[in-house]
């Protein structure tokens, strides 16, 4: 998954699991639910602004904007299949983590938006 910032809750790796297994069970020692949020912030990685790298977007047709004046370059489809892998593999880790269930982010600045914008321009 994309990692939305330095210093940040992780799940991108098993070596995280104890660490939130230990988050849920203080959670839910207090009787409430917890939800574990996926995402990725594709073309508004606000932490590449330190480095070369470019940010990325679904398009390399119509990329969509990035506020942070990087021209985001489009994800390849061997790119796209490994991140359906990794969602499908940071669920897994939340599910054995405890989490009561997740939430994938699609809104405005995240990578599975600019899916959306880049379809509503082609129509």
């Amino acid at each position: 998954m994309g990692v939305t910032g330095p210093r940040r809750i992780a799940i991108s790796d098993d070596k995280f699991i104890p660490g939130l297994k230990k988050l849920v069970q203080v959670i839910h020692k207090h009787g409430a639910a917890c939800f574990q949020q996926l995402g990725h912030s594709g073309p508004h990685q606000r932490w590449l602004l330190a480095t070369d790298q470019r940010p990325v977007s679904s398009s390399s047709h119509r990329p969509v904007p990035s506020a942070l004046h990087k021209e985001p370059r489009g994800l390849s489809i061997s790119e796209i299949g490994d991140l359906v892998q990794k969602y499908a593999s940071a669920a897994k880790r939340a599910k054995e983590a405890g989490f009561d269930g997740i939430e994938i982010s699609a809104s405005a600045s995240y990578l599975l938006n600019s899916f959306f914008v880049s379809c509503l321009e082609y129509t």
